[in-house]
């Protein structure tokens, strides 16, 4: 961990509200602890300047001003004290103390400030003056330890929650030199004093305190000078943070180990302690194929390869005495199987539950000793496989191409002779220049993680093609390289882009299918954007027109309805087919006021529109939760009755509309026709009264035969009119 780094991380878990601005008086940090103090993020202030001075109080803005004008005396430290008001509307009573910050030449670096809560203790002052009566009632039942002690550390008060807190009895502690007892670090108690004798006031001081039964505790204590029975006293606080602290050091110690451990779980991970693997990941477990417990109890030697146990032993020992041994070398294993692995490891010296041990990294390089054993032993082998993949192979060293196949020329449009005196990034697309040195340095390192990235090159011909890249580190000439594999994968890519589109998005409409709404519905139905509306839109007299006029028809109406409804849309609304003639929006931060006029809008355009001659018209429907717990599926429910409750109304004149032009049309086709469906209408009447039915009925029968060939509208003329046999195509 860098110092730097160091620094910023105590400066993050500080309890008091850190600052600190350059010469320029521009704010270049803050503590995330300010959000304790102020209620603010520390972003807040970061990016508004002029916040700090917003919230202090008006009565003393004078106070924070005059400390504005005084903090260029860069020799003097600044103390003042002033009241801010909290985010959630309370006033804090705010400690500040800053001063110039100087390099080692005098140089100004700016001003850094300490901000610190004194709300408490100014309360508990103006209480004391206010009323001696009312101050000892509220001390006594204040929920934490308060007590008034001398210098010397003889206790003269002490509240209820005090001796509760340190397990005494009143008879047992005033009057007595027990404030010292009780301090299990005597010379914390000293520097206490000093700070409160220097400062008059110390907040936030924590104490490792005993009680009188030996039970150890921690506290946030505090400490004012204070006159109390003629004498100097220290009026002193203690809250229990007892807890917190167990939890600090628990979450310091699994930190740590952590970090020593897991940090790089991708390869082996065993600390090894006496001879045996005292812990190990589940990796340690695949590379040798035993398990945690039972490499935990046998030697460490025992999955050595016979050929290199002295080598191995010899350096751990080395290690454990501290002489000089190299870090990372290499060894066979053979694994519970039998079979023989290649490792290379990463050794450290440790301590383990307070005694040596050693910390190792093991990374599987078998098949890379393969790879360098065959580049060895065949080189023709080797070329005829390097030459004729159909891979890309590139060696890459200092970010130069030292070598490279017949495909990478394939891949870059390159010639070999011109690769050979390139840089790797040279034909690498410049938003992915980072990325792909990242993962090259990643490699040279050693690490793993994920084996292969997929990034975008330039041809020479200027054509972007999307690669796929694997890599592994080796040795070239007797320094670390990269050997590279890499291939096209644009079509690949090509088709799984298309992929993703068609599982979000209607073939027909272009907009958003029912899978693509039913994540949107999830993500949006958060309260910040409440109010949200649901519309639901249903397409009156799809399957006539289908029926009538052919699909195509059907097709056009659906896509006019669905570029009509889509203009009048927001970029953060959300429009979406989610059936056959069913359309929804989804509308965040949308009243139903609101709703109801862009439905009317909607709605106005749609009927202006005609497809086949017919009158576009489309049932709306919609409903808005307004609060954070009521169900969006009831809310699409109501939207949905409304919608079926307005195509009741809408739908049957629409029909009967469809069907007169249907007729129409039919009739000025074929002049004929007319006089045919009335005989035939006038047929069935008559057939319907011999037989006695009921007059509704009468009337049905006689427009059913009105309407008998209204099928003919979808068939040309040609065929209808056609002497010969029609074909079944």
């Amino acid at each position: 961990m860098s110092e730097e780094l160091k620094y910023k991380t105590i400066a993050d878990y500080y309890y008091d509200w850190e600052t600190w601005e350059d010469q320029n008086g521009i704010l270049q940090y803050v503590s995330p602890s300010c959000k304790r103090i102020s209620g603010y993020e520390a972003e807040e202030f970061l990016n508004n300047p002029k916040l700090f001075e917003s919230i202090v109080l008006e009565e003393d803005i004078e106070i924070w001003n005059s400390h504005r004008h005084e903090i260029s005396n860069r020799d003097k430290t600044f103390e003042n004290q002033f009241r801010i008001h909290h985010k959630k509307g309370y006033i804090v009573w705010v400690e500040h103390v800053c001063k110039a910050v100087v390099d080692d030449k005098g140089q100004n670096l700016g001003y850094r400030a300490n901000n610190r809560d004194i709300t408490l203790y100014k309360n508990s002052i103006e209480t004391i003056i206010k009323n001696e009566v009312q101050f000892e009632r509220i001390i006594d039942s204040l929920p934490f330890s308060l007590s008034i002690i001398t210098l010397d550390g003889t206790v003269l008060y002490i509240n209820p929650k005090g001796l509760d807190y340190f397990e005494a009895k009143e008879e047992e502690i005033i009057g007595k030199k027990t404030a010292v007892i009780h301090w299990v670090e005597p010379e914390r108690r000293l520097i206490w004093i000093e700070q409160i004798k220097s400062n008059g006031i110390v907040t936030d001081f924590e104490m490792h305190i005993r009680t009188a039964f030996g039970k150890e505790l921690w506290a946030m204590g505090s400490g004012l000078i204070i006159e109390y029975q003629g004498q100097t006293c220290v009026l002193s606080t203690q809250h229990d943070i007892t807890e917190r602290k167990e939890m600090e050091e628990s979450l310091r110690q699994s930190e740590e180990q952590y970090k020593l451990l897991f940090e790089n779980a991708a390869e082996s991970i065993v600390v090894i302690q006496d001879g045996k693997v005292a812990l190990s990941n589940d990796m340690s477990t695949l590379l040798t194929g035993y398990s945690a417990e039972e490499l935990g109890e046998i030697h460490f030697m025992n999955y050595i390869h016979p050929d290199d146990t002295e080598t191995v032993v010899s350096n751990h020992m080395k290690r454990l005495d501290n002489e000089e041994v190299d870090r990372i070398y290499k060894y066979r294993i053979i694994k519970k199987s039998g079979e023989i692995r290649w490792v290379e490891m990463n050794s450290l010296k440790i301590s383990w539950k307070g005694r040596p041990a050693t910390f190792n990294l093991l990374s599987d390089i078998t098949e890379r000793k393969l790879a360098e054993d065959a580049l060895r032993v065949s080189e023709e082998k080797y070329r005829l496989l390097f030459e004729n993949a159909v891979e890309a192979i590139l060696v890459i060293q200092n970010a130069e191409i030292m070598m490279c196949n017949p495909m990478t020329s394939k891949l870059t449009g390159y010639s070999l002779q011109e690769l050979t005196k390139m840089k790797f990034l040279d034909f690498v697309w410049e938003g992915h220049n980072e990325k792909v040195f990242s993962f090259h340095k990643k490699r040279l390192a050693g690490m793993k993680g994920d084996t292969k990235q997929q990034f975008k090159i330039v041809k020479k011909n200027g054509e972007v093609r999307w690669i796929e890249s694997d890599g592994i580190k080796i040795d070239w000439n007797g320094e670390e390289a990269g050997l590279y594999f890499a291939m096209d994968i644009t079509d690949r890519k090509a088709t799984e882009d298309k992929v993703l589109y068609l599982s979000y998005y209607d073939q027909l409409t272009g907009l958003y299918n029912r899978r693509f709404y039913e994540e949107e519905l999830e993500r949006l139905d958060t309260k910040r954007n409440l109010p949200l509306t649901i519309v639901m839109a249903d397409v009156n007299g799809l399957k006539l027109t289908n029926d009538a006029f052919g699909h195509g028809a059907g097709d056009k109406l659906l896509k006019v309805v669905a570029d009509t409804m889509k203009e009048e849309l927001r970029r953060e609304d959300v429009l979406a087919r989610i059936g056959g003639d069913e359309f929804i929006l989804l509308l965040p931060k949308t009243d139903s006021t609101s709703a109801e006029l862009l439905v009317e809008r909607i709605r106005e355009k749609i009927a202006k529109t005609m497809v086949e001659k017919i009158t576009v018209s489309v049932s709306f429907g919609f409903d808005t939760k307004t609060q954070e717990n009521e169900d969006m599926e009831k809310i699409f429910t109501q939207a949905e009755d409304y919608m079926y409750r307005r195509k009741l109304l809408e739908s049957s004149s629409m029909k009967s509309e469809m069907i007169t032009l249907i007729t129409r049309g039919l009739y000025e086709r074929d002049k004929n026709e007319q006089s045919h469906s009335e005989r035939v209408a006038e047929l069935c009447i008559k057939t319907a009264e011999a037989l006695k039915l009921e007059s509704h009925h009468i009337g049905e029968i006689g427009l059913l035969g009105m309407l008998h060939d209204i099928g003919k509208i979808g068939i040309n003329q040609n065929i209808i009119k056609s002497n010969t046999i029609i074909s079944d195509k």
